[in-house]
């Protein structure tokens, strides 16, 4: 077997890692096809033997879903499919699966100065961000990633190839959209494209010195008059997030336009801390016509930049278009390209970042039996693939727990709250309750719903699954390693730092579950319902029950099989009880 496969060893032994290597997981296989007929062939064949697959584009999955979520899982890898089309007018895109947001960002923006709404960090895919939500600091001015999706290309468990619209399988698309990781391997997407803004502001105002946060009864102040502003007829354009770390506060975000217009937008807020004696310490405010100073000079910033120099600056200035399973190599440029170079990606790409080195690419070959062919609309038919042509799975080496650049040990959780919250229960918990020792954590509250905001009005909100739009706010809890601390934290301290974030959450909305709500690209595969110790919770509490009991029903029609499935995929207690019973 490993004479016929040379090139699947490296392939696997880099794409094996998990973004949180808290979560590892053992998949018995990784394909990353290049060719729809082939990802027909894998899900008959993953049907016919009952494995079940899992779809991978960036492989940021908190909980590991993109490895399968389990171990002796097979994934498909679509990193392959990674054109940017554009429409000649200007209006829509074509969009392969495999590309990450900063590369289609850069794309839109240098060849048609367009723009879709999506998340910060630029190596996130596109697949499973636009297909579970895709909330970012645009999204209140142009809705969710997924609201810009006008039609897919979809392969489904049986093989089946489809483009889905509101028009074509409209309870597939339905689906799809908030739920896709559950129904098929979506290759491509037809998106909506806005016109991206000449200049926008990014802005963050402060209080005191790094490394303190003000006092429970200052937060209490900063945080009340946040929740007053943002309830106020807002305009959409204007992103606000409240961000809050263990010695650290801050309230920051986007105004998509001009420095002008975002002044008069933010006037109201700075009036209300000013108000409740809380005032930021403002700062230099930075414009294209120069250096102003606004007051006392602190850590708080306003700047004006265009377009494309604000998309490099929330991502840090890391290089948009650099995949980030190349920087998990730990050796030169050379040696990488040598030993790991032939992932299956865009040459122009990689000699982007490593133009001295001319890399040699050979795809990962995935048989295709030579009685497979393809009918008149492209879909293989005839006999699946044989177990026989797949390579052993002892042959594949995988690596796992190796640290790199892409990976943390962490846990992550999230809610949706309607209204706004307790500001007093909150900065009790956080100022009372001690950090774990090796551990830090922050806690984000965005800004999503509310009168104006293209999230609660989005283009697909009647033609998606996706749920709670009607949220003032998505919050974030995070926890993670100290990097002073990688090695030495005990295994079982994380069940410490699981109750410390769990609190947080439970400080801001009920500890019953009576209430849940909650963002599903956060996903929490650590938590529980009280009384159930070993199963993470439900899908229903992530999509509500009413559209869950639908969201089943769809995936009976559409995958009855649960080949598609991870630990909190729709319908996924049902496919545990049906899989142990064959």
């Amino acid at each position: 077997m490993a004479g016929m496969y040379p090139e699947l060893h490296n392939i696997v032994s880099v794409d094996a890692r998990p973004f949180n290597s808290r979560m590892e997981r053992y998949p018995e296989l990784i394909f990353v096809p290049g060719e729809i007929s082939e990802i027909v062939a894998i899900l008959r064949e993953a049907k016919r033997q009952k494995k079940q697959v899992a779809a991978r584009c960036g492989g940021h999955s908190y909980a590991s879903y993109g490895l399968g979520g389990k171990d002796g899982a097979w994934v498909i890898d679509v990193q392959q499919f990674n054109k940017v089309d554009i429409d000649i007018d200007g209006k829509s895109a074509y969009i392969g699966a495999g590309n990450r947001l900063g590369r289609v960002a850069l794309q839109l923006y240098d060849r048609a100065r367009r723009a879709i709404p999506h998340g910060l960090c630029p190596r996130v895919g596109v697949a499973g961000h636009a297909l579970h939500g895709g909330f970012g600091f645009s999204s209140r001015n142009w809705g969710l990633a997924l609201d810009s999706i006008e039609a897919l290309h979809v392969i489904l468990p049986d093989g089946r190839r489809i483009w889905t619209s509101t028009e074509v399988e409209p309870e597939l698309f339905f689906s799809l959209l908030g739920a896709g990781s559950s129904f098929g391997i979506v290759t491509e997407f037809k998106m909506k494209l806005y016109r991206a803004p000449e200049v926008c502001v990014h802005y963050w105002y402060t209080w005191g010195a790094l490394g303190t946060i003000p006092s429970k009864e200052n937060l209490k102040k900063i945080h009340t008059a946040f929740q007053t502003f943002v309830h106020q007829d807002i305009p959409k354009e204007l992103a606000v997030r409240f961000r809050i770390l263990r010695n650290y506060l801050e309230v920051t975000g986007a105004y998509w336009g001009d420095h002008a217009a975002f002044e008069t937008a933010i006037a109201p807020l700075l009036k209300l801390w000013k108000d409740a004696g809380v005032a930021p310490d403002l700062a230099t405010v930075k414009t294209k016509n120069g250096v102003q100073q606004t007051g006392n000079i602190g850590d708080s910033g306003v700047i004006e930049r265009p377009w494309r120099d604000m998309l490099l600056y929330m991502a840090n200035d890391d290089h948009l278009q650099k995949d980030e399973r190349a920087s998990m190599a730990t050796s030169t440029p050379h040696e990488y390209i040598q030993n790991y170079g032939k992932f299956a990606l865009d040459e122009a790409l990689i000699a982007s970042y490593y133009p001295e080195v001319t890399p040699v690419f050979t795809p990962l070959p995935v048989p295709v039996p030579d009685d497979v062919e393809s009918d008149d609309k492209g879909a293989v038919v005839g006999a699946p693939l044989s177990s026989d042509n797949i390579p052993d799975p002892g042959f594949v080496d995988l690596v796992h727990g190796s640290k790199s650049s892409m990976t943390d040990e962490f846990l992550a959780t999230s809610s949706c709250i309607k209204d706004g919250i307790d500001s007093d229960k909150l900065f009790a918990y956080i100022k009372d309750t001690p950090t774990p020792v090796g551990y830090n954590w922050f806690l984000l509250m965005d800004t999503y719903g509310g009168k104006n905001s293209m999230i609660k009005n989005g283009n697909n909100k009647d033609h998606s699954c996706y749920s709670f739009r009607d949220n003032m706010f998505t919050f974030q809890y995070y926890i993670n390693v100290d990097k002073s601390y990688v090695g030495k934290v005990p295994r079982d301290s994380w069940d410490v730092a699981t109750k410390f974030l769990h609190g947080m959450r439970d400080a801001v909305m009920p500890n019953d579950h009576a209430d849940f709500k909650a963002y599903m690209c956060y996903i929490d595969p650590s938590d529980r319902l009280k009384g159930d110790p070993v199963n993470p919770l439900p899908a229903s509490y992530y999509y509500g029950t009413a559209q869950y009991e639908l969201l089943k029903k769809y995936k009976e029609r559409y995958d009855p099989d649960h080949v598609l499935w991870n630990p909190q995929s729709i319908g996924a207690e049902a496919a545990i009880q049906q899989h142990t019973t064959q």
